[in-house]
């Protein structure tokens, strides 16, 4: 299927998002097939959308928005199962991949603890690598304003570096 829309077919773009969408759902759930299913729900989204979202200008940037909350959202499903494998690991000495699934479990709820605006100033500024003009661009406020999202959320994330589980350079154990 062709959709024309201002910048072009939807197949030439879906070339282009889907790897960045897919790249962006792994890093907050880690998990290849989940992310290739967020990645594939928004762009989903994006064609059902295509004769508006092909003339945005800051289309790109709109895709990997709702493939991080797409991707927020599986991880929120999980989330119970994965606060009974924390309490579990908590009583026994893991592995390092163990140890790397809980604490990106830890980061994802912890993320999903946060107000809308200031997780996604978070995803798109440090897990994406955005600019904070081009934040600001995709969430359709100031520059300020993400730089206040950002820093509101990073203060409520911040725990004290005790309670941080230590890991272990590879094969240093």
């Amino acid at each position: 299927m062709v959709m024309d829309g201002g910048e072009g077919s939807f197949d030439e773009a879906f070339d282009s998002l889907y790897p960045r969408a897919r790249t962006l759902a792994y890093r907050i759930l880690g998990d290849l097939p989940a992310a290739e299913d967020a990645a594939a729900e928004a762009l989903t989204r994006a064609l059902v959308r295509w004769p508006r979202v092909s003339r945005l200008p800051h289309r790109e940037a709109w895709v990997l928005r709702v493939t991080a909350n797409v991707a927020l959202d599986v991880a929120r499903r999980r989330s119970r199962a994965q606060a009974s494998l924390s309490r579990l690991a908590t009583d026994a000495v893991g592995s390092p991949e163990e140890e790397l699934l809980l604490l990106r479990s830890a980061l994802v709820e912890a993320l999903l603890q946060l107000p809308k605006r200031q997780r996604e100033a978070i995803v798109l500024v440090h897990l994406l690598g955005y600019s904070p003009s081009d934040a600001a661009a995709t969430m359709n406020v100031s520059v300020s304003s993400v730089g206040q999202h950002v820093r509101r959320g990073l203060e409520r994330l911040r725990v004290d570096e005790d309670q941080l589980p230590s890991f272990d350079a590879p094969g240093a154990r």
